[in-house]
Order: C-alpha cells, then sequence, then structure tokens
C-alpha cells in the first residue's frame, strides 16, 4: 500500500511539473512580459507557502542551518531554483514546451558528468552507452534543421534551455552532500524560500511596480503554476523519495517529457513530427538505463 501510494504522490508530481512549460508559454501569449515577471508571479505566491511550511516542518536529529550550511543553503538555492528556472523561462520565449522538456531530461547526463569532472566518480561503460544515447536522441530531434541547414528554433533559446539542464544538474550533485545533514523536506523548503526571495530580488532591482498592473489572466496563471507547478510538486516527489527511492522516482520522472510532449500538442496546439516521438523515445531510454544502472 505504501508503494502504491508513493508511486501515485510521485507520479502526480512528475504531470505537474511537466505542466509549469505548458503555463509559462501560455503566460508569454497573454501580454509582451520577460522572464523574470514570471518567475516573480511563480515566487511570489509560492514564498508564503514555503515559509509556513518551513516555520511548521522540522526534522529532528539535523544539523542547525547556520554557519557554512546556511551560505551552503543559499548558494544552492540561488543556483538550483533561481538560475535553472530563469534559463529555463527564458529559453522558452522562443522554444516549443515539447522540445524544453526533452532538452532539460538530459539533466542526469550532466550529473554524472560533473560528478566525474568533480568528484573523480568513475563512469562505466554502460553509462558512457546512456549518455551517449541521449545526446543521440536530441540530435534525432533537430535531425531535420540540421539536414536541411533550416534551424527552426532559436539557437539562443535552445542554450538557455541547456544552461538550464546544466544548472539543475550542479545543484543536484551538491545538494545530494547537503540534503543528508539538515534533512530533504527543510532543504527543499529553504531552498525555495531563498530562491523566490533572488527572484523577487531581481525584479525590484530591475523592474518598476509593473507586477502589480499586469492583466488577471496572469495572476492566475502564476497562482496555478506557483501552487500546482510548483510547491505541490515539490513535497509530491519527496514524500515519493521517501516511501520509494530516488532511483524508482528517477524512473517514474521519465512520463514527464511525454507529458509535457501531449500536453503541448493538447493545449498549446504545438505539432508533435516523427522525429520528436523517435527522439524522445530514444532520449527516455537512454535517461533511464542511465538512472537504473547508477541505482
Amino acid at each position: 500500500m505504501n508503494k502504491t501510494a508513493g508511486f501515485l504522490v510521485t507520479f502526480l508530481g512528475i504531470i505537474l511539473f511537466s505542466a509549469k512549460a505548458i503555463l509559462a508559454k501560455m503566460c508569454y501569449a497573454v501580454a509582451p512580459i520577460d522572464t523574470i515577471t514570471i518567475l516573480t508571479l511563480r515566487m511570489g505566491f509560492s514564498l508564503p507557502i514555503f515559509v509556513i511550511v518551513g516555520l511548521w516542518k522540522s526534522e529532528k536529529n539535523m544539523e542547525p542551518i547556520v554557519g557554512k550550511n546556511f551560505w551552503y543553503l543559499i548558494f544552492l538555492g540561488c543556483v538550483g531554483y533561481y538560475g535553472a528556472s530563469y534559463f529555463d523561462f527564458e529559453g522558452l520565449q522562443t522554444v516549443d514546451a515539447s522540445l524544453e522538456r526533452l532538452i532539460i531530461f538530459s539533466y542526469p547526463t550532466f550529473v554524472t558528468l560533473i560528478s566525474l569532472l568533480v568528484f573523480k566518480s568513475k563512469i562505466s561503460m554502460n553509462q558512457w552507452l546512456a549518455i551517449i544515447g541521449t545526446y543521440f536522441g536530441i540530435a534525432i530531434v533537430f535531425l531535420p534543421a540540421l539536414v536541411y541547414d533550416d534551424f527552426e528554433y532559436d539557437k539562443l533559446g535552445v542554450i538557455f534551455i541547456f544552461l538550464s539542464s546544466i544548472t539543475y544538474a550542479s545543484y543536484l550533485v551538491a545538494s545530494q552532500h547537503f540534503i543528508p545533514k539538515i534533512g530533504t523536506i527543510r532543504f527543499t523548503t529553504w531552498a525555495m524560500v531563498i530562491s523566490c526571495l533572488a527572484v523577487i530580488t531581481h525584479y525590484c532591482f530591475s523592474h518598476k511596480m509593473e507586477i502589480f498592473q499586469l492583466p488577471t489572466q496572469l495572476y492566475v496563471y502564476g497562482f496555478i503554476m506557483s501552487v500546482f507547478c510548483t510547491v505541490l510538486p515539490s513535497y509530491c516527489i519527496s514524500a515519493g523519495i521517501k516511501m520509494l527511492s530516488s532511483s524508482t522516482v528517477g524512473v517514474i520522472g521519465s512520463v514527464g517529457p511525454v507529458a509535457t510532449i501531449l500536453l503541448s500538442y493538447l493545449i498549446l496546439g504545438e505539432q508533435i513530427t516523427v522525429y520528436h516521438i523517435l527522439g524522445g523515445f530514444v532520449i527516455v531510454v537512454s535517461v533511464l538505463y542511465l538512472s537504473l544502472k547508477k541505482s
């Protein structure tokens, strides 16, 4: 029963996270706003919830968040959720939601490569094959543009999405050595609080107070994105890891790109080509294989 509940909670979290890109594209369609404005809407609605959870939830036998732990948490919060989210939303201005999710899903390969470079972790031949397979799948998605020399996607947007994947992978590698000290829920909560504050600070220094003069539809989308695509899935996946395991959650996470592709087709009307399907299949299988071999 516990495993069934863990699967359902994790599956729900993955689906909700996958819808984030859809809502971001919908926001861009409503009004000509920039990345930091959408992020401020998302994080502004999320901040009070995370603060309440952070003050209410405590985990026993964990180190206090002071000294080095405090500064380390600030660094990870800024890198993991502020930096990665900024690059992601910047890329979504010009990149389809379906392609964005396929590129983001390559982050396990960056986790493996960063672990090799920073911690000198060994990579087996099977893991190298999985990494190569992932980028082969991405190449399949871009094949028409590469063959006909007519790149239909904004190159800078694609670069931003890759930077988001790399940044998020860096956050995951660093957090693996930090979470055991202060606890999963506490870490997730306060890392998100720091990220929210970083985004709001960025907005205050770069904009006036237009955030209170936006179309009503943007506030609705921002609220949905914050509660249902940020707060709720964060805790769903944390709960799933506790009830199952990180490797199992990683396997369930493979439904993310599929969910985003389907949602982008149904809601945004984005085109799904045979290259998306074939490339997506190769990417998902490769990442699944990499996750299983690492576990």
